[in-house]
């Protein structure tokens, strides 16, 4: 049976591949506001990527390398390389499709890997990133795991697939769509992540819920007035939407995002890195692959073979590399199951200090079957969402009539 990890993988292959070509259609606006053949949704994009670089550009002074794990086309980290010259950016992707186009659209150094099994030595980055991936993934403590062993100093990770109360967190979990294309499998509440890093982390909203129910003006200066006003949020509330997770590996103080370069990263999300970056020409040399693990047995013995291939010095696996990506995935990628999510979890309450089975109790939830559709107990949890959703627009409502009136 085919797991979630490569019904993934297969799916966003053929969406990335079905895309490509003279009328190539981005995932990300990479050509800019209402430019070139681009999926929808120009201004929730664009508020989510503001407070995103605010707080990347916030720990800026810490960044000499950062990883992208799950990049697309790599849109994030192109920005980041303009506002960041200096810094070494590696991208990876679940997608050997999607990690080609963003080297062929950038030049960034790239490989095909899988989220939870990242293969690179410990402490390898400054900063690693991760933007709406751990909503969509079999293994979201495993890879969050992954992402903090790989960090030699913060992660960064954003996930729109957030709630405001865990009752209404069950009812999502129970009405997911799947198994379909790319699906929102884990629903997030901000105290997750607290009860995982405690004060190591900070938690700050992506947009105004508003964002996603207004038209989008043809207007460039419109839209960025839009971007700014929706965009402006500093603390997670029933308004806001999504959520952006700036954690310490270390005993570290966590910045404040940085509103000082707002302009310069709007004029660059507007234009789109497409038409504003600098293209790399960044490839594999023996400096970098030295920090490679190998895929299979997980041991530090990759060498450079022949100008196509990497190789294991112990498994003997060879892995494909063309140009600046190299394909670190094996023909099937499998699913990890519920005991090593768990033991993960072991991994990261060493970074709290505590243990009292609440992640245990999530990832069992995130593990539950889904209800069968079309039964009595289905809509009765589809009503029920509907009521939460319902519930949190009067809610918004009533605060602003009370805040017009005041």
């Amino acid at each position: 049976m085919t797991g979630l990890t490569e019904k993934n993988r297969r799916w966003l292959n053929k969406r990335y591949i079905d895309a490509w070509g003279p009328d190539y259609v981005a995932h990300q606006p990479i050509w800019g506001y209402h430019r070139g053949h681009t999926e929808r949704g120009h201004i929730t994009r664009f508020c989510r990527t503001l407070n995103l670089l605010r707080v990347l550009t916030a720990i800026e002074g810490y960044i000499g390398s950062l990883l992208d794990v799950g990049c697309g086309e790599g849109y994030i980290a192109a920005l980041a390389s303009e506002l960041m010259p200096s810094c070494q950016l590696t991208v990876s992707d679940i997608s050997s499709s999607a990690v080609y186009k963003a080297n062929d659209l950038f030049g960034f150094r790239a490989c095909a890997s899988n989220s939870m099994d990242i293969p690179f030595v410990d402490d390898s980055f400054d900063v690693v990133l991760c933007s709406e991936v751990i909503e969509h993934v079999a293994g979201p403590f495993r890879t969050i795991a992954e992402l903090i062993r790989v960090a030699r100093k913060f992660v960064l990770i954003t996930t729109e697939a957030s709630v405001p109360w865990p009752l209404f967190r069950q009812v999502c979990l129970k009405t997911r769509e799947a198994p379909g294309e790319l699906y929102d499998r884990n629903t997030w509440i901000a105290e997750d992540f607290s009860m995982m890093f405690g004060s190591r982390c900070c938690i700050y909203p992506q947009f105004y819920k508003l964002a996603t129910s207004i038209s989008e003006p043809e207007d460039i200066q419109r839209a960025r007035s839009l971007v700014y006003g929706m965009s402006d949020v500093r603390k997670v509330s029933l308004k806001t939407t999504g959520m952006i997770i700036l954690i310490a590996k270390r005993e570290d103080a966590l910045p404040p995002p940085q509103f000082s370069k707002d302009e310069k990263m709007m004029d660059l999300i507007l234009e789109g890195p497409v038409n504003t970056c600098i293209k790399k020409s960044e490839d594999w040399d023996s400096e970098w692959v030295e920090k490679l693990l190998c895929p299979k047995c997980r041991n530090k013995s990759i060498t450079i073979f022949n100008p196509n291939e990497v190789i294991c010095g112990v498994c003997l696996n060879r892995y494909g590399r063309h140009n600046g990506v190299l394909d670190l995935l094996p023909s099937i990628v499998q699913d990890r199951g519920l005991d090593d999510e768990l033991s993960a979890i072991r991994s990261l309450e060493l970074i709290r200090g505590g243990k009292d089975g609440y992640l245990d109790n999530l990832a069992y939830a995130f593990e539950e079957r889904d209800i069968k559709k079309n039964t009595f107990l289905y809509y009765f949890y589809r009503l029920l969402r509907g009521f939460f959703s319902f519930a949190v627009s009067i809610i918004i409502s009533v605060q602003r009539l009370q805040a017009h009136d005041r």
